[in-house]
């Protein structure tokens, strides 16, 4: 008796199994739904913590996007001229000739132009002296002339135009080549103006010659 109710139930069990097997799957379960006034989120939309940044937040450039290369460092700004220039300048000087050698009044030297650049300055300038001793002889010249400031506040300039020298008031004056060349020192940096200290010289390159050297103090519009 036991050994027929054993033999009958691995009958069914077996017989279970292969029905089963022979079964086609069924359709895949339907997803589930959120219930209706339930709104729903797009967890792939939202930022990750690591793209949080607040407000008014400006990354700094990715180094590492561009390798070997370094953020620009910027030079602090320079305050120099711009647009229209002028210049004044009065001091006395040593005037020089086939005459003799006397100290002069460098007289009121001018210069206008225009700034061509944040140091450079391009002029037409007017310099010379009138001897205060002697027998009165002059120099002075008339040039174009570059300006460029090598630092902050020292500056050289330089011309070649016109010359004209005379050795005393009982001549007439003699014209050739005339040469200025300047160094300066800004003692006054204001954003219009500056004063500058100053060394010139000026030659004409005439019959019998002629030289000025001398110290002014400058004043220049920026």
């Amino acid at each position: 008796m036991r050994t027929h109710t054993l033999a009958l139930a691995l009958i069914l069990l077996t017989s279970g199994a292969a029905t089963a097997a022979a079964q086609p799957p069924g359709p895949p379960a339907p997803a589930s739904t959120p219930p209706a006034g339930v709104d729903t989120v797009d967890e792939q939309a939202l930022p990750s913590l690591r793209d949080w940044r607040p407000l008014g937040f400006v990354a700094p450039p990715d180094r590492a996007s561009a390798p070997g290369t370094s953020a620009a460092v910027l030079a602090p700004a320079e305050r120099r001229g711009r647009g229209l220039t002028v210049e004044v300048g009065l001091g006395v000087a040593l005037i020089t000739s086939s005459a003799g050698a006397d100290l002069s009044s460098s007289g009121i030297n001018l210069a206008i132009g225009g700034w061509i650049g944040a140091r450079t300055a391009l002029t037409v300038r007017v310099a010379g002296g009138r001897a205060v001793t002697g027998d009165g002889q002059q120099l002075s010249v008339v040039v174009p002339a570059v300006q460029h400031f090598v630092t902050p506040r020292v500056f050289l300039a330089g011309g070649v135009g016109l010359g004209q020298a005379q050795a005393n008031q009982a001549v007439d004056p003699d014209f050739g080549l005339g040469l200025d060349a300047r160094a300066g020192y800004l003692v006054r940096d204001r954003p219009g103006y500056t004063l500058a200290i100053e060394l010139e010289g000026s030659a004409t390159v005439v019959a019998g010659g002629g030289g000025m050297l001398g110290a002014q103090l400058g004043w220049q519009l920026r």
